[in-house]
C-alpha cells in the first residue's frame, strides 16, 4: 500500500511519470487510483481531504502494454479493490529535464 501522494513532493521540478503495465490494472491485479484535474502542489492534508470524496478519484482499467502518462501534480496511489487477487507488474519511469536534476536525484540513464 502507498498513501495518496504527488511526486512533486519528493522530486523537485517538473517530471512526467510513465507506467507500462505488464499485467492488466483494475481487474484481478492491483491498479492505480488517480485524481485528475489537480494542477498544483497540494499539502498532504489537502490531498487526504480530496481522497475523502470518492467522486474525485479515478481507477482506470488498462491492459498489459497500455501506457499511462501523468505529471508530478496528479495525486495517485496503489489501489486495491475487493476483487484484487494478484499484484500488478509494470515498468515505471520518471522523465525530468536536465535543469531539474539535483544531487538528491541523480538520473540512472542520461540522454
Amino acid at each position: 500500500y502507498s498513501p495518496m501522494h504527488q511526486d512533486c513532493f519528493f522530486l523537485p521540478g517538473h517530471s512526467i511519470n510513465v507506467c507500462i503495465p505488464m499485467t492488466a490494472y483494475g481487474g484481478k491485479c492491483s491498479g492505480l487510483s488517480l485524481m485528475p484535474g489537480v494542477r498544483s502542489a497540494q499539502s498532504p492534508e489537502a490531498v487526504g481531504a480530496l481522497l475523502a470524496d470518492d467522486a474525485k478519484t479515478w481507477v482506470p482499467e488498462v491492459l498489459a502494454g497500455d501506457i499511462m502518462i501523468f505529471d508530478q501534480f496528479v495525486p495517485h496511489h496503489r489501489h486495491y479493490g475487493s476483487n484484487v487477487t494478484e499484484e500488478r507488474v509494470n515498468i515505471e519511469a520518471r522523465f525530468r529535464s536536465r535543469a531539474d536534476i539535483t544531487p538528491k536525484c541523480v538520473p540512472v540513464v542520461e540522454f
